[in-house]
């Protein structure tokens, strides 16, 4: 190709687009998705538990895959397509970086976190009103530490408020606040507050209808709170009620078969 036709050939291209960036990202989605399926396969066909384990640590795909989704991502600078890329170059980061600390390969806990929050925030800095932002929030977490994930939530929420997102947004928020055991009076307060403005604003989506029940593990099963009454029979076929054995020690045993 001669210097015109080159020349020719870079004007006809529009601006900050680039076919190629994103139909290497389909095909990788493809080649991960496929390698992931037979990979599960194999390590199902693996009766010892040991060898198992072995298997998935010296053969899971999602190392190399991160490390492709990493390359594609530094070539996707600027292209209509980056912030797919990058998306789905966090999706395999944790459980990648986890894989890397490996004897063979190790990474600590703190430079999980330090590398997914870097990669998290450079998305929510430059993409915070992106249509599908709101899928790349739902994996905002581990390694993250909680105050990053909250940063980083109540940008999405304040840059997203009156769009369809925002009943997402704020339950998120919500629940990285309450967390799994047991939240800070502050952080209670917080999370209340924000699923109650998500049922009252959003009484009928789904993230409102998971909200109540939120709020009731907070005014209800947190520990010190008084645990809801509720009647039953004994295997005598005798009814009672746990109010019953108020003031006295009581075990409860919930089990079952799945």
């Amino acid at each position: 190709m001669n210097g015109l036709s080159l020349l020719l050939a870079l004007l006809s291209t529009p601006v900050g687009t680039s076919p190629d960036i994103a139909a290497d990202l389909t095909n990788l989605k493809t080649q991960y998705s496929e390698a992931q399926q037979a990979f599960s396969k194999e390590m199902q066909a693996i009766k010892d538990q040991k060898a198992q384990m072995d298997f998935y640590y010296s053969k899971n795909p999602i190392i190399k895959y991160y490390d492709l989704a990493k390359e594609l991502s530094d070539r996707s600078k600027g292209d209509s397509a980056e912030y797919d890329v990058l998306s789905f170059t966090y999706s395999l980061m944790p459980q990648a970086l986890q894989m890397k600390q490996r004897p063979d390969s190790p990474v600590a806990y703190e430079e999980m976190a330090k590398q997914c929050t870097a990669l998290a925030k450079d998305i929510v800095s430059r993409f915070p009103t992106h249509p599908n932002i709101a899928t790349f929030a739902q994996r905002l977490g581990y390694p993250i530490k909680d105050p990053d994930v909250q940063a980083m939530l109540t940008t999405l929420l304040d840059k997203n408020r009156g769009k369809p997102s925002e009943p997402t947004f704020l339950y998120k928020l919500g629940s990285i606040y309450k967390g799994w055991g047991q939240p800070t009076p502050e952080n209670e307060k917080k999370a209340k507050a924000l699923f109650g403005e998500l049922v009252a604003k959003f009484p009928d989506s789904a993230p409102a209808k998971e909200a109540k029940g939120d709020i009731f593990e907070l005014e209800n099963l947190v520990a010190g709170k008084v645990f809801p009454d509720f009647e039953t029979t004994d295997q005598a076929g005798k009814t009672w009620s746990l109010k019953e054995y108020r003031g006295k020690v009581v075990v409860l045993d919930f089990w079952g078969f799945w």
